[in-house]
Protein backbone atom coordinates (compact mmCIF):
# COMPACT_ATOMS: atom_id res chain seq x y z
CA UNK A 1 0.00 0.00 0.00
CA UNK A 2 2.88 2.71 0.73
CA UNK A 3 4.96 2.10 -2.14
CA UNK A 4 1.62 2.10 -4.23
CA UNK A 5 0.52 5.51 -2.16
CA UNK A 6 2.82 6.68 -0.25
CA UNK A 7 0.52 9.76 0.73
CA UNK A 8 -2.40 7.26 1.51
CA UNK A 9 -4.63 8.17 4.03
CA UNK A 10 -6.16 5.67 6.19
CA UNK A 11 -9.72 6.01 7.79
CA UNK A 12 -9.65 3.06 10.73
CA UNK A 13 -13.42 2.23 11.92
CA UNK A 14 -13.09 0.63 15.58
CA UNK A 15 -16.07 -0.85 17.53
CA UNK A 16 -16.60 -2.31 20.86
CA UNK A 17 -14.39 -5.66 20.37
CA UNK A 18 -17.03 -7.46 22.41
CA UNK A 19 -19.74 -6.46 20.55
CA UNK A 20 -17.94 -6.93 16.63
CA UNK A 21 -17.00 -10.28 18.02
CA UNK A 22 -20.97 -11.33 19.23
CA UNK A 23 -21.94 -9.71 15.75
CA UNK A 24 -19.44 -11.90 13.97
CA UNK A 25 -21.38 -14.92 15.63
CA UNK A 26 -24.86 -13.68 14.93
CA UNK A 27 -23.60 -13.32 11.16
CA UNK A 28 -22.42 -16.90 11.26
CA UNK A 29 -25.15 -18.51 12.89
CA UNK A 30 -27.34 -16.99 9.92
CA UNK A 31 -25.46 -18.41 7.34
CA UNK A 32 -24.24 -21.98 8.91
CA UNK A 33 -27.40 -23.93 10.24
CA UNK A 34 -25.27 -26.60 11.92
CA UNK A 35 -23.88 -23.97 14.17
CA UNK A 36 -25.74 -24.22 17.26
CA UNK A 37 -25.67 -20.61 18.68
CA UNK A 38 -27.22 -21.67 21.98
CA UNK A 39 -23.72 -23.82 22.98
CA UNK A 40 -21.60 -21.82 24.57
CA UNK A 41 -19.16 -24.78 23.56
CA UNK A 42 -19.66 -23.82 20.14
CA UNK A 43 -19.67 -20.52 20.24
CA UNK A 44 -16.55 -20.01 21.95
CA UNK A 45 -14.64 -22.70 19.85
CA UNK A 46 -15.14 -20.34 17.26
CA UNK A 47 -14.38 -16.90 18.72
CA UNK A 48 -11.04 -18.58 19.84
CA UNK A 49 -10.51 -19.07 15.91
CA UNK A 50 -7.13 -16.84 14.79
CA UNK A 51 -9.04 -14.67 12.19
CA UNK A 52 -11.56 -13.95 15.45
CA UNK A 53 -8.71 -13.25 17.90
CA UNK A 54 -7.23 -11.12 15.35
CA UNK A 55 -10.22 -9.07 13.95
CA UNK A 56 -10.64 -7.86 17.61
CA UNK A 57 -6.68 -6.83 18.28
CA UNK A 58 -7.38 -3.44 17.28
CA UNK A 59 -4.10 -1.65 18.56
CA UNK A 60 -1.97 -4.77 16.74
CA UNK A 61 -3.62 -3.38 13.42
CA UNK A 62 -2.99 -0.13 14.01
CA UNK A 63 0.77 -0.69 15.44
CA UNK A 64 0.90 -2.57 12.07
CA UNK A 65 0.08 0.35 9.95
CA UNK A 66 1.97 2.94 12.00
CA UNK A 67 5.37 0.82 10.75
CA UNK A 68 4.68 2.28 7.61
CA UNK A 69 2.52 5.17 7.55
CA UNK A 70 2.95 8.32 9.99
CA UNK A 71 0.87 8.79 12.68
CA UNK A 72 -1.37 12.08 10.61
CA UNK A 73 -2.24 9.20 7.82
CA UNK A 74 -4.48 7.88 10.12
CA UNK A 75 -7.47 8.91 11.55
CA UNK A 76 -8.63 6.77 14.39
CA UNK A 77 -12.79 6.75 14.20
CA UNK A 78 -15.61 4.79 16.70
CA UNK A 79 -18.65 2.97 14.96
CA UNK A 80 -20.57 4.28 17.77
CA UNK A 81 -20.61 7.54 16.81
CA UNK A 82 -22.34 6.35 13.56
CA UNK A 83 -25.36 6.31 15.84
CA UNK A 84 -24.09 9.09 18.62
CA UNK A 85 -22.49 11.71 16.58
CA UNK A 86 -22.80 10.82 13.11
CA UNK A 87 -22.54 14.86 11.81
CA UNK A 88 -19.19 14.91 13.66
CA UNK A 89 -17.44 11.60 12.18
CA UNK A 90 -18.76 13.01 9.03
CA UNK A 91 -16.96 16.23 9.61
CA UNK A 92 -13.95 14.33 11.15
CA UNK A 93 -13.37 12.30 8.25
CA UNK A 94 -14.24 15.51 5.77
CA UNK A 95 -11.57 17.28 7.31
CA UNK A 96 -9.06 14.33 7.62
CA UNK A 97 -9.46 13.65 3.91
CA UNK A 98 -9.37 17.63 2.65
CA UNK A 99 -12.62 17.50 0.96
CA UNK A 100 -15.83 19.19 1.17
CA UNK A 101 -18.25 19.27 3.82
CA UNK A 102 -20.79 16.76 3.78
CA UNK A 103 -24.31 17.95 3.48
CA UNK A 104 -25.93 17.45 6.62
CA UNK A 105 -29.19 16.13 5.21
CA UNK A 106 -27.66 13.36 3.33
CA UNK A 107 -27.25 11.18 6.75
CA UNK A 108 -29.50 8.55 7.25
CA UNK A 109 -28.33 6.21 10.42
CA UNK A 110 -31.26 4.74 11.56
CA UNK A 111 -31.80 2.10 8.50
CA UNK A 112 -29.72 -0.81 9.75
CA UNK A 113 -27.77 -2.25 6.93
CA UNK A 114 -26.33 -5.83 7.13
CA UNK A 115 -27.69 -6.27 10.60
CA UNK A 116 -26.95 -9.68 12.21
CA UNK A 117 -30.34 -11.46 13.50
CA UNK A 118 -31.37 -10.48 17.10
CA UNK A 119 -29.72 -13.03 19.64
CA UNK A 120 -29.01 -12.57 22.94
CA UNK A 121 -25.06 -13.13 24.31
CA UNK A 122 -25.57 -16.17 27.23
CA UNK A 123 -23.66 -14.97 30.56
CA UNK A 124 -20.69 -17.76 30.28
CA UNK A 125 -20.07 -15.80 26.33
CA UNK A 126 -19.93 -12.87 28.04
CA UNK A 127 -17.70 -13.47 30.32
CA UNK A 128 -15.39 -15.32 28.06
CA UNK A 129 -15.45 -11.90 25.91
CA UNK A 130 -14.95 -9.52 28.60
CA UNK A 131 -11.82 -12.00 29.83
CA UNK A 132 -10.25 -12.13 26.65
CA UNK A 133 -10.98 -8.51 25.36
CA UNK A 134 -11.17 -6.56 28.82
CA UNK A 135 -7.59 -6.00 29.01
CA UNK A 136 -7.46 -4.66 25.07
CA UNK A 137 -10.29 -2.81 25.69
CA UNK A 138 -8.89 -1.09 28.66
CA UNK A 139 -5.54 -0.25 26.85
CA UNK A 140 -8.19 1.36 24.11
CA UNK A 141 -9.21 3.25 26.62
CA UNK A 142 -6.53 4.83 27.90
CA UNK A 143 -4.64 5.39 24.02
CA UNK A 144 -7.96 6.74 22.53
CA UNK A 145 -10.26 7.97 25.04
CA UNK A 146 -13.75 8.75 23.96
CA UNK A 147 -16.04 5.71 23.40
CA UNK A 148 -13.14 2.98 24.27
CA UNK A 149 -13.56 4.60 27.71
CA UNK A 150 -16.86 3.45 27.83
CA UNK A 151 -16.48 0.10 26.17
CA UNK A 152 -14.46 -0.13 29.18
CA UNK A 153 -17.13 0.36 32.10
CA UNK A 154 -19.34 -1.21 30.81
CA UNK A 155 -17.63 -4.43 30.12
CA UNK A 156 -15.54 -4.56 34.01
CA UNK A 157 -16.08 -7.91 34.93
CA UNK A 158 -18.81 -8.46 38.28
CA UNK A 159 -18.42 -11.07 40.20
CA UNK A 160 -20.82 -13.25 38.77
CA UNK A 161 -18.76 -13.53 35.59
CA UNK A 162 -15.50 -13.37 37.48
CA UNK A 163 -16.52 -17.04 38.87
CA UNK A 164 -15.86 -18.12 35.04
CA UNK A 165 -12.48 -17.34 35.04
CA UNK A 166 -10.58 -20.34 33.74
CA UNK A 167 -13.08 -22.21 32.71
CA UNK A 168 -13.18 -22.08 29.03
CA UNK A 169 -12.29 -24.70 26.79
CA UNK A 170 -9.35 -24.82 25.15
CA UNK A 171 -8.91 -20.88 25.34
CA UNK A 172 -6.08 -19.32 23.60
CA UNK A 173 -4.39 -15.73 23.20
CA UNK A 174 -3.01 -13.44 20.96
CA UNK A 175 0.94 -12.78 21.54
Amino acid sequence: MKAINPDLKLIFLIRNPIDRAWSAIRLYSRTNPEFNINSDREVISLLQTQGNLLRGDYERTIDNFLQYFNSDQMLICFYDAIQYAPCKLMNDITRFLDVAPFEKGAIVNSIPVNSAPSHPMSRQVKAYLVELFGPKIEKMADRFGSYATIWNKENSISDELVKHRGHWPGTTSIQ
